[in-house]
């Protein structure tokens, strides 16, 4: 977490209530004053208030405008660099996925020649199954138009 934002969550939320009791102009009873409540309240979510709540800051802190904005992009920068890094590592992890299925089908065609010299059609065809029973899971996946095929998705 960037420094200066500890405690800030995804979506703060902040409510100001501002109450007051003024006199009523009629008295409901004789010899009863009654008073009116009067509530006003207002809120934001995100990380920066509203123009007019940054204007309060600054008047207490001149800089605080400048210090809340700087921290919203940084908590902004933080994200997208997080958000980066999981995709670059999903794109690696599909490609390390691929360069071993290649790998193992490979071999698998390789061995099943080789059994086939050998007259050996049994391990040479369960040999050469593996290799095409992984092509077809794989344009399995693609006709499923997300590269899964079922029971392979998030359970989200």
């Amino acid at each position: 977490m960037p420094e200066g934002t500890e405690g800030i969550e995804d979506e703060p939320s902040t409510e100001v209530v501002r109450s007051k009791q003024v006199k009523a102009d009629e008295p409901q009873l004789p010899g009863l004053e009654s008073f009116l409540q009067v509530a006003q309240s207002s809120s934001w979510t995100g990380p920066l208030p509203p123009p007019a709540a940054l204007a309060e800051y600054a008047k207490i802190l001149p800089d605080a405008p400048e210090r809340i904005l700087g921290m919203a992009e940084r908590d902004l920068d933080s994200r997208i660099a997080r958000e980066e890094k999981l995709v670059n590592a999903a794109v690696e992890t599909g490609r390390t996925g691929q360069a071993a299925a290649i790998l193992l089908a490979f071999v698998a065609v390789i061995a099943a020649i080789v059994f086939f010299a050998l007259r050996n059609e049994v391990a040479g065809g369960i040999l050469l199954s593996l290799p095409v029973v992984m092509l077809v899971r794989a344009l399995l996946g693609q006709l499923n138009g997300n590269g899964q095929t079922k029971g392979d998705g998030d359970s989200h």
